[in-house]
């Protein structure tokens, strides 16, 4: 149980590829939370000025459509691991009413 914890959370916080390889534009990990708090924050939602030029250096590097994927593959393991999470609470809870 412990472990699998530990995974759902490493996958929660690094992804699945963080243990295979890393981008860097930089000194800046694009697998990342600042890399994608960037990315939300300067593009996607509030638009910040110096968010979005630090992201439009990133997209200059690699093209913008591939940093758009690396940070939507960032948001679906998010979303991955909280299911997995869901599952593991809906689990334990079915097993105590048992």
């Amino acid at each position: 149980m412990r472990q699998h914890l530990k995974s759902v959370r490493n996958l929660y916080n690094n992804g699945e590829y963080s243990g295979y390889f890393q981008f860097r534009v930089g000194n800046l990990p694009l697998f990342s939370d600042e890399a994608l708090s960037l990315w939300l924050n300067g593009i996607e939602y509030h638009q910040e000025y110096e968010k979005r030029t630090r992201v439009q250096e990133i997209e200059k590097t690699i093209s913008d459509k591939s940093t758009r994927a690396i940070f939507i593959v960032q948001l679906s393991e998010k979303a991955k691991a909280i299911f997995l999470l869901s599952d593991l609470v809906q689990l334990l809870m079915t097993d105590k009413d048992s």
